[in-house]
């Protein structure tokens, strides 16, 4: 699997003809959960009811799409959110990588802190597979209303596109995240166009309540919150780059054509451009049975390479360089004892990119134990127990 896999898939062109009318279904949840750091708010499923054919609305406005098919919400109460959402929680074998390159110490229980930003900090979700939106029971707030365009979006992108790809979820690189870096980009856009809309006084209640999910997704470790959060920083900058060169035409072609890489996510000129996504390199040799493998990418090595200037090993300029000089990988992690060992090998032609690469990974592993890196004409190869 790829990395950044710990984070988290019709007709095309634009849409003509007159808007579907459709009816709005609104289920009650049973019960009424309190916000985070609040008293129980009243729950309005007429008042929320009425606001989704408005929401509707703006979303088709702003996409450039209309809805082909009725959009079904569903208020549900805590628990039975929780139960038709579930925990979520990161890959225990991705966690074991994150220790193996040492990003986040061994001592840190990454599957405890995972789940709970995952059933705490969710407030919303669409569902393709049931084509259902399902909102965690609060009053329709300014920020319940955001997540309601945010959701909706999605479904909006599923009627036309569809987001539901399990090849790209089974394939052992970054398409599946690239992609999902599309979809979470391109409705961040939308809902952030939303916001912008509102009077100042609903901005900054959005923003305070906003603030109270984000506090829950600030306790979890910075590496791991930066993987979850990978799609809805870096997409957004990547669906504005698209559509301000090609508009939402240029944003329909990438879900047609995705990215297969987190570079092209990150460096849009990339994708822009035609560069071709990733130089293939083969797996390396795994120093024992081998438990997974795969592609670190770009934003994987950006991960590293903060690692690497926070111990001081080198100056964040050679570590953005270095990140930026990603043009492929592949890894391997295996067991040793109560360790996780990850071996990855980098492209890196001879020349300038070459020696950047080699001294940097070198400059790291001589200030950190468990690191060692060698180097080949065509390639470097860093190795982490942790």
């Amino acid at each position: 699997m790829a990395l950044v896999a710990a984070a988290l898939a019709t007709a095309c062109g634009s849409a003509s003809g007159p808007v579907v009318a459709r009816p709005v279904a609104v289920t009650p949840p049973g019960a009424t959960p309190a916000p985070p750091g609040g008293t129980p708010e009243p729950i309005d499923p007429a008042t929320l009811a009425a606001f989704v054919p408005e929401a509707e609305r703006f979303v088709e406005e702003h996409r450039g799409l209309r809805f082909t098919a009725p959009v079904k919400v569903r208020l549900l109460d805590d628990a039975a959110f929780r139960a038709r959402n579930g925990d979520g929680g990161i890959d225990p074998v991705v966690a074991d990588e994150l220790h193996a390159l040492q990003l986040v110490p061994r001592s840190v229980d990454l599957i405890a802190a995972s789940k709970r930003s995952d059933s705490e900090g969710v407030v919303g979700v669409y569902q393709s597979r049931s084509k259902e939106l399902l909102v965690r029971g609060s009053a329709p707030n300014p920020f319940v209303r955001e997540v309601l365009v945010h959701e909706l979006t999605h479904a909006l992108q599923d009627q036309w596109f569809g987001i539901d790809r399990p090849a790209l979820d089974a394939a052992d690189d970054e398409r599946s995240e690239a992609f999902t870096a599309v979809v979470e980009g391109d409705a961040v856009r939308i809902e952030d166009e939303y916001v912008a809309s509102l009077p100042a006084g609903e901005r900054r209640r959005v923003r305070l309540l906003e603030d109270a999910v984000t506090g829950i997704r600030g306790s979890i470790p910075g590496p791991l919150r930066e993987l979850d959060l990978f799609p809805y920083i870096s997409g957004p900058d990547f669906v504005r780059a698209l559509a301000a060169t090609r508009g939402n035409a240029g944003v329909d072609a990438a879900f047609r054509t995705p990215p297969t890489t987190s570079a092209e996510v990150m460096e849009p000129q990339r994708y822009l451009g035609g560069v071709a996504g990733a130089t293939t390199v083969p797996v390396p040799a795994a120093g024992g049975a081998s438990i997974d493998h795969g592609i670190l990418g770009e934003f994987g090595l950006h991960l590293l390479m903060e690692r690497a200037s926070g111990t001081g090993a080198v100056s964040d300029a050679d570590a953005d360089a270095t990140t930026r000089a990603w043009h492929g990988d592949a890894y391997v992690a295996w067991s040793r004892g109560t360790l996780t060992c990850e071996r990855v090998t980098l492209a890196a032609a001879p020349g300038p990119s070459h020696d950047l690469v080699e001294r940097v990974l070198s400059a790291y592993a001589a200030r950190v134990s468990g690191v060692t890196v060698t180097a080949a004409p065509s390639t470097v190869t860093l190795t982490s127990c942790g």
